[in-house]
């Protein structure tokens, strides 16, 4: 069985969520959407499997709804575009550690969940990651560096540099994506 994680942006109510939902994705020729009261089914055609779907959805306003599988095979690949900038107010670091966190595909700092047996990757080729090279960790203190599964290639801040990593069956529960220069840039990952 898989499951799906499904964000919308820019936050609208659920019913909304789901009309764009079925709408956007029913354009999607390898998928079969259906739609019963407030719940939606997606199944993948004959031969097709699903890694990361984008579907942009015209309505009142532009919405864009990603839709990625967990707990698929090895293959699967999900990838973060990193990016560095002031933190806000509403990070949870706000005023401790460095006065920067990481974006991922444009929300600060956010909590992740990690499913076993898919590959996710930090893609830190923007310009703004010079000196925000991303490790991950197994404490938000940045003591002990995970590198189990782990993967670095190129210079932060430089085209085709990124971080990546295969949670396997033993990868720790809780991880931390943080910058090796600075302080609380990063976030709590859970891997379920």
């Amino acid at each position: 069985m898989r499951s799906y994680c499904l964000r919308h942006y820019p936050a609208v109510p659920y019913d909304t969520f789901i009309t764009n939902l079925v709408a956007g994705l029913s354009t999607h020729a390898n998928l079969t959407v259906t739609k019963d009261k407030a719940a939606i089914k997606i199944d993948p055609n004959d031969g097709y499997g699903i890694s990361t779907v984008r579907t942009t959805v015209t309505t009142a306003t532009t919405s864009e709804i990603d839709v990625h599988t967990l707990n698929t095979a090895a293959d699967t690949l999900v990838t973060y575009s990193v990016t560095v900038a002031a933190k806000t107010s509403a990070n949870s670091h706000f005023n401790y550690g460095s006065a920067n966190a990481y974006y991922l595909n444009t929300q600060e700092a956010p909590k992740l969940t990690f499913a076993r047996n898919v590959q996710y990757k930090f893609d830190q080729s923007d310009a703004t990651n010079a000196t925000h090279g991303l490790r991950l960790y197994l404490d938000p203190t940045k003591q002990t560096e995970h590198t189990d599964g782990v993967t670095t290639v190129g210079v932060p801040g430089t085209t085709g540099a990124y971080t990546l990593i295969t949670v396997s069956s033993s990868t720790p529960s809780t991880l931390y994506y943080q910058c090796t220069n600075h302080a609380f840039m990063g976030a709590q990952i859970s891997v379920a």
